[in-house]
């Protein structure tokens, strides 16, 4: 009885000191993960978790982890802040926050820790900055645009492949500004709209939209972006599709 005892004392004192001592290894943990998790860049990450001796047997943990940066490519989330609860075989992110683009975006979502992972992810955006957006994609050669957006996304998939990206963008009061001058593009559109090309040219020169839709879904792998705007000088829709749209 004494040695049954003295194993079960020895297993609490154990999990105990893991509990104190795991803090960095955590730490460690969750910014590997999600670095590996498509090439992302991350620092600043704090670590902050609730749980027991007992909880980490039956695989239950909650807490809240901060990241001062998160870097996609050229994507940008700063201040990101999270609360998780881990439950089992999943993950469930009850919100986040953070800022992109001079706006905000906030959300939930559930991750499947199978292999590959599963996730859906509901996202909510707050007045993201367009000229913000054409600075840090280095898009100055292509376009001029301002403006602000809002609306919701849906993203859901398996590892790094999306299945699932739906959503609409719409623009704030007070429209923006739109000049495109990848000739390349206009070209295009004009030869696929059988229109002239110096008509379509000068439609997107210096054109201010009161009113901005953008919707995009996904279709056998590929991101596809509708856009549309109003003003004064008349109604303007581009179609851009993104062939082979994932997180790598």
């Amino acid at each position: 009885m004494k040695k049954v005892l003295l194993s079960i004392f020895i297993i609490l004192a154990l999990l105990v000191v893991l509990v104190i001592t795991t803090k960095p290894l955590v730490v460690s943990f969750v910014k590997k993960k999600i670095e590996e998790a498509g090439g992302n860049q991350v620092s600043g990450v704090d670590v902050r978790l609730e749980y027991s001796p007992w909880s980490l047997v039956w695989r239950k943990v909650a807490g809240d982890i901060s990241i001062g940066l998160f870097k996609h490519d050229k994507l940008k989330i700063r201040n990101v802040k999270i609360n998780a609860r881990w439950h089992g075989g999943y993950i469930y992110l009850e919100s986040f926050t953070g800022d992109i683009l001079n706006g905000t975006v906030i959300g939930s979502g559930d991750i499947q820790l199978s292999n590959p992972i599963n996730y859906v992810i509901k996202l909510q955006f707050n007045n993201l900055d367009l000229k913000r957006f054409v600075h840090d994609f280095e898009l100055h050669d292509k376009f001029v645009l301002t403006g602000f957006l809002n609306g919701k996304v849906t993203l859901s998939g398996v590892g790094q492949k999306i299945h699932i990206l739906d959503g609409d963008l719409t623009s704030s009061i007070g429209g923006g500004d739109l000049t495109i001058s990848d000739t390349k593009f206009l070209e295009n559109m004009a030869a696929s709209a059988k229109l002239p090309s110096n008509l379509v040219v000068d439609s997107f020169k210096n054109y201010h939209y009161n009113e901005g839709l953008v919707r995009m879904f996904m279709d056998q792998g590929n991101l596809h972006l509708d856009v549309g705007m109003e003003g004064k000088g008349g109604k303007r829709n581009l179609n851009v599709v993104l062939h082979d749209f994932n997180l790598n």
